[in-house]
């Protein structure tokens, strides 16, 4: 059976979301639920079948046998479940839930066959075996998406959706492209398209910078050059600091640890370390040596704790 928090999350969904109870109702039976729930899923159901929508407020009306009758122990139970579905309907992520449908779909309809093939082998006869194998080529055959057919015009509600969206772009430090609202943005695709050595990295390396002067959390993931190389140039962008440091006789010579220490110092520079770390949910093996950068405050007239440690 499904697991307890997901069943209520699902059973939410059901009952308040009308676009995704549909494809609910088409991908989910309800004997994948198991204690109360099994019983709740079917009433829903049944009652999408019949309105073609959810129940929504309706939901405690179809068990009303149930609230209502002598059992107060089960009478409890539901009125506990209808309770906590309606508290949670306004802040349950309904992408999450989606997401994980598939996952506990596919892991509970293995289970189910687990079973029917643990029997089948226990009889051990021609037919069993045969039994056996055809469940076996079933999973094998069995392929699950939960598919969502996307905008439909006539789907007003979802169509205008784009109404009420208030997702601004990053900026980018370039006034002509902030002020139209051009940069990258989440959930959105951002190319940036140049011949070679135009610049790509660079630019993709100002906007990091731009991200962390406004703190936000930066992860740069590069397969173009090392670790040392990057860090380099984030040195040289928030520094405005040359890779080279001049010599006598026009020879250039690169800038060692204790000179660029020493440089720091001689400009009162006021310095604090920021981190371009791994999200989360990327996974802490994803990255397991943290590239330190240093940001610089004064310079660009910034107060301490403008930029925090990410």
């Amino acid at each position: 059976m499904l697991l307890g928090a997901l069943q209520e999350n699902l059973v939410t969904l059901l009952t308040y979301d009308r676009d995704r109870a549909a494809i609910i109702r088409g991908l989910v039976d309800p004997a994948l639920f198991g204690g109360p729930y099994r019983e709740i899923v079917a009433s829903i159901y049944h009652y999408i079948d019949r309105y073609k929508r959810p129940p929504a407020h309706h939901l405690p009306d179809l068990f009303s046998h149930i609230l209502e009758g002598v059992d107060q122990h089960k009478a409890s139970i539901y009125a506990d479940i209808f309770d906590s579905i309606h508290q949670a309907h306004k802040e349950t992520n309904a992408e999450y839930v989606m997401g994980q449908l598939e996952v506990f779909i596919k892991r509970q309809s293995l289970r189910t066959v687990a079973i029917d093939l643990a029997k089948a082998l226990q009889r051990d006869t021609e037919a069993s075996l045969a039994e056996a194998e055809q469940l076996i080529a079933g999973v094998t055959q069995a392929h699950l998406s939960v598919f969502d057919p996307g905008t439909r015009l006539s789907d007003k509600k979802r169509a205008l959706s784009f109404l009420d969206l208030q997702q601004a772009a990053l900026p980018t430090g370039i006034p002509e492209l902030d002020k139209r609202g051009l940069g990258p943005t989440r959930k959105e695709l951002f190319l940036y398209i140049a011949n070679t050595k135009a610049g790509k990295t660079w630019f993709l390396i100002h906007l990091a910078k731009i991200a962390l002067m406004h703190r936000f959390k930066v992860l740069h993931i590069t397969l173009e050059m090392s670790e040392a190389r990057c860090s380099q140039r984030y040195m040289q962008t928030f520094f405005a600091m040359a890779k080279r440091k001049e010599q006598a006789g026009d020879r250039k010579k690169p800038w060692t640890d204790d000179e660029m220490k020493d440089e720091q110092r001689r400009q009162d520079l006021k310095l604090v370390p920021a981190v371009l770390a791994v999200p989360f949910e990327l996974g802490q093996a994803l990255l397991e040596r943290f590239v330190p950068v240093v940001v610089l405050l004064r310079r660009h007239g910034l107060p301490p704790g403008q930029l925090a440690r990410l």
